[in-house]
């Protein structure tokens, strides 16, 4: 049940972040976990296992150092990686719905 927990915060934080990037402002609560739980299995598949690209795996070690250093919480690279990944796949899905919606 924690991984389901984990997996949803992921996504909410992913879509908001894709949110911010690509149109400026955040989406609803609903629609930030759909685009961030579909960015992170693009992400993760497209990223992860086509290209055996891991972006997240390097940054998500060095930002979780600066974020425990500086507020002295626990936080695990791992989940900041999943965070960097869906995120990236999350923008990947609003680019190219925003290019199918103008076509």
């Amino acid at each position: 049940m924690n991984l389901l927990a984990l997996w949803l915060v992921v996504g909410l934080i992913a879509g908001g972040l894709a949110g911010q990037i690509v149109k400026g402002y955040g989406l609803s609560f609903i629609a930030n976990l759909v685009v961030g739980l579909m960015g992170a299995i693009i992400g993760g598949v497209l990223l992860g296992y086509f290209l055996n690209i891991h972006i997240g795996e390097i940054g998500g070690r060095i930002i979780a150092e600066i974020i425990n250093a500086t507020m002295g919480t626990q936080i695990s690279g791992e989940i900041i990686a999943a965070i960097i990944n869906a995120t990236i796949g999350a923008v990947m899905l609003l680019i190219i719905h925003w290019l199918v919606e103008r076509a």
